[in-house]
């Protein structure tokens, strides 16, 4: 084998090498969801749980249920944990939960009618701040969901 041959070799290795390394790393990671057991969980069923971890101070578990129930990154799993620990209205990414309950109806109701309060005083960046704020999400799903909820009250 001549010096020639054993220069391509190596290349066809690196090259070989390279497309595998960037197969793994162009693979989106897997994610999982997981229902409840009973089927269709409420914000209360979520709420009450969470607040019995945050009282046994196992907020690292609280975190983790989080994630697990809502499929929140583990950012946003904290920011809400954070914010209930501090007494303050947990925050549930929009679509991820259902508010089948009077109670996550109200909570969804009183948002909505603070948003259009503040849209209507001309604060529509307060009120994508507070959807931000109350629902975890991003800062264009909540220009988007504001923006929608603008158009519906014209």
């Amino acid at each position: 084998m001549n010096i020639t041959e054993l220069l391509l070799l190596c290349i066809l290795i690196i090259g070989i090498l390279l497309f595998v390394i960037s197969r793994i790393r162009s693979s989106p990671p897997q994610q999982t969801f997981v229902p409840s057991s009973a089927g269709e969980e409420t914000i209360d069923d979520l709420t009450s749980e969470l607040r019995r971890l945050l009282q046994a101070n196992q907020k690292i578990a609280a975190i983790k249920l989080y994630r697990e129930r809502t499929g929140a990154s583990l950012k946003e799993a904290k920011d809400a944990v954070d914010n209930m620990a501090r007494g303050m209205l947990a925050s549930y990414p929009p679509q991820q939960m259902s508010a089948s309950s009077s109670t996550g109806e109200e909570i969804l109701d009183e948002l909505t009618f603070e948003i259009r309060r503040l849209l209507q005083a001309n604060q529509k960046i307060d009120a994508i701040k507070l959807y931000r704020q109350e629902t975890g999400a991003s800062l264009k799903e909540a220009k988007d969901a504001i923006d929608r909820l603008e158009a519906e009250t014209r």
